[in-house]
């Protein structure tokens, strides 16, 4: 079973990714993760052995109030099981955020994460990708969930 919690920094650092998810790991500075437990959208699938299995959230910017959200989530490489509860888990949260534009960057190459969004109901804004993206050498895509 999987048990929805806020999201709490730490939780990202116990995070076992995906290793297709394993390129952020530069990222993940103390900055980036107050920034990411600052939001009012975040939370943490936690099993029944503790383990931190999804950590997801949404940022808000442009505008006060904000108008625009920048999605983001790291999934446990063995998350497998839980995915049907991740999946409803992040339809129920996109279902109550009250942003009316949320929007998501999933590399290029990473197909389980374009099946993701694409389940979530978020449409590919970029068909041609977004060259040197990350770090200026990944290429992404941007896809976006419009509310209204």
């Amino acid at each position: 079973m999987l048990h929805m919690i806020p999201f709490e920094a730490e939780h990202f650092l116990r995070i076992e990714e995906q290793e297709a998810m394993s390129y952020l790991r530069p990222d993940r500075t103390p900055e980036m993760l107050d920034v990411f437990a600052a939001s009012p959208f975040g939370f943490t699938g936690i099993n029944d052995a503790g383990g931190v299995v999804i950590s997801a959230g949404i940022v808000p910017f442009l505008g006060d109030p904000p108008m625009v959200g920048e999605a983001w989530a790291v999934i446990a490489h063995d998350a497998q099981p839980f995915m049907l509860s991740i999946v409803k888990s992040m339809k129920r949260f996109l279902s109550a955020c009250y942003l009316p534009r949320v929007q998501a960057v999933v590399r290029r190459d990473f197909d389980p994460g374009h099946r993701l969004v694409r389940m979530l109901g978020f449409e590919l804004e970029t068909p041609d990708g977004m060259r040197r993206f990350h770090r200026g050498e990944i290429t992404c895509d941007l896809y976006a969930k419009i509310k209204g």
